[in-house]
């Protein structure tokens, strides 16, 4: 339990963790050869061609392809058997969440044996992530994906909504955006004072870029030269993860004098599987 029988959470749904089923050899072992960074909030854009990156930790086509917006995939060029794009999977995804923030509300119940907090409004969160040399095409992808299916399963019900928005195609700093209009009541049956505390809850998605083309090549540069099972052929995977934001949960269980939240920061175990079926 994340807060003691003296402090009640109302109106929060918590989604539960699946249990984590990693294949070995992934995403983990990439990481510690090439450095956490490369993987943290990035997304490939157009300047940044998988053919050539490193190896990816995936298999190919592993996971759900994210299905393309409109007639073309991101990133296309060339033509006839170098007609080439680029596609995006998601293979895994997990729960992360922030350390406790207080959010300044303070509440004395002295003046009576039982009390409530008002309704908490926890407003907007915001997510920034990096491409290189982005077109735009790749965020038009995910953006009609997240808009979609992406959000089932993970708390964001009704009253609850997720925006998007970038300067224009050309950004390379794309931002996301959770308004959660939901409300939250925390409810004490003592004469102290109480602050309120949240942690905000965030989704992060473990995927690949795939490089694909309509003709195999003869170029020794490229990272793979393998076929799909649609007959099309991979030049190269990179490997990604994003952050998105999902809600705050809210923490009901500190006295206003408590400089720090009494309880350990949220965890949900592991990454499981990304099913989502668009």
């Amino acid at each position: 339990m994340l807060f003691k029988s003296t402090a009640v959470l109302a109106c929060l749904a918590f989604a539960q963790a699946v249990p984590t089923t990693i294949t070995e050899g992934t995403l983990t072992d990439l990481i510690a050869r090439q450095g956490a960074e490369k993987f943290r909030d990035q997304l490939p854009g157009c300047g940044d061609d998988p053919t050539f990156a490193p190896k990816s930790g995936y298999k190919k086509e592993q996971g759900k392809k994210v299905p393309k917006d409109g007639k073309d995939d991101a990133c296309t060029t060339g033509h006839n058997s170098d007609h080439c794009w680029t596609e995006y999977y998601i293979v895994e995804s997990e729960i992360e969440y922030n350390n406790w923030v207080n959010s300044g509300a303070a509440i004395d119940c002295n003046s009576t044996s039982r009390c409530s907090s008002t309704d908490i409004d926890l407003g907007q969160t915001c997510e920034s992530h990096t491409v290189s040399h982005s077109d735009g095409g790749e965020w038009k992808i995910l953006d009609v994906a997240i808009d979609g299916k992406i959000w089932e399963g993970w708390g964001l019900k009704a009253g609850n909504s997720v925006s998007y928005k970038w300067d224009n195609s050309k950004s390379d700093q794309k931002t996301v955006c959770t308004s959660q209009s939901a409300r939250n009541q925390c409810t004490w049956e003592d004469d102290k004072c109480h602050q309120i505390w949240y942690a905000q809850r965030d989704a992060r998605l473990y995927g690949y870029a795939m490089r694909v083309c309509n003709g195999k090549t003869d170029s020794k540069n490229t990272q793979m030269n393998e076929q799909k099972s649609d007959g099309k052929w991979i030049r190269g995977m990179e490997d990604f993860s994003i952050r998105l934001p999902i809600n705050k949960l809210v923490g009901c269980n500190a006295k206003c004098e408590e400089h720090n939240y009494p309880e350990p920061k949220p965890s949900e175990p592991g990454r499981h599987p990304f099913t989502a079926d668009w």
